[in-house]
This record gives C-alpha cells, structure tokens and sequence, in this order.
C-alpha cells in the first residue's frame, strides 16, 4: 500500500490481527513503515546493492522517529 504519511494517520493506526502491514510513503521513494501484530513499528528504506541483491536498511521505530524525521534520514 502506498500512501502519503501523516502524523495525523500514524496515531490512527491499528495493528492488524496477524503478521505485519508494510505502507510505503508517497513522499520519499522507498520509505516504508512496518507495523506488526504486536503493535511495534519501525521505518525502513528499501534499496539495491551494486550486485542488484534487495537490501533493506531499518532508520527507527515509531513513535521515537516521526514521519518527518525518517524522511530527513531517508534523504
């Protein structure tokens, strides 16, 4: 799902009853929030290595790193 993240929509959030929602932001290329079962949430940015290998590179959980703090750290 791909969405533009506001604080507003991170304190509306519900965790799903099972596994983990992954919500990419319209924003910033390939930031995403994870969101578990548990209720933990984390940012992530999704790149490539040299060799083309997926790399996924965690920048902090939520609610101690905001949406505009994780788009900064995205840059």
């Amino acid at each position: 799902m791909k969405r533009d993240i506001t604080d507003l929509w991170l304190r509306s959030l519900v965790p799903p009853k099972t596994g983990r929602i992954e919500v990419l932001d319209a924003r910033q290329d390939n930031l995403m929030l994870r969101l578990n079962a548990g209720g933990a949430a984390s940012w992530s940015v999704r790149t490539r290595t040299r060799d083309g290998k997926q790399l996924r590179v965690t920048l902090g959980t939520w609610p101690t790193l905001g949406i505009a703090e994780a788009r900064k750290a995205r840059r």
